[in-house]
């Protein structure tokens, strides 16, 4: 069961990882760009360093969730399993005392 845990636990997502990668190399073209404008004194607008920057930070973020999400669902879907399979164990009968209700007088 632990095993099955662990690779819940490790499971990455396609799209997770695309986010990252270009995520990353969104935020290495913008501090790029940014200290270009910013060392060479060029005339051109810094924002747009500071938007792609921005953006490539909400892409990572979003990459991030992808893969959580995906977790989250492979470890619902083991406890899920666990749960129905604990719940088809056979259940022991309780024995009955009703011989203890016999000698008392309430009834």
């Amino acid at each position: 069961m632990e095993d099955q845990i662990e690779r819940a636990k490790n499971i990455r997502s396609n799209t997770g990882i695309f986010c990252f990668i270009f995520s990353s190399l969104g935020v290495l073209a913008s501090a790029y760009l940014l200290l270009q404008i910013f060392y060479k004194n060029q005339n051109n607008n810094p924002y747009v360093g500071f938007i792609g920057l921005g953006s490539s930070i909400a892409l990572g973020t979003l990459g991030s969730i992808a893969t959580n999400q995906k977790r989250t669902a492979a470890l619902t879907a083991l406890f899920v399993a666990a749960q129905n399979s604990a719940s088809q164990l056979p259940i022991r009968p309780v024995p009955e005392y009703s011989d203890l209700l016999e000698d008392s007088e309430n009834k």
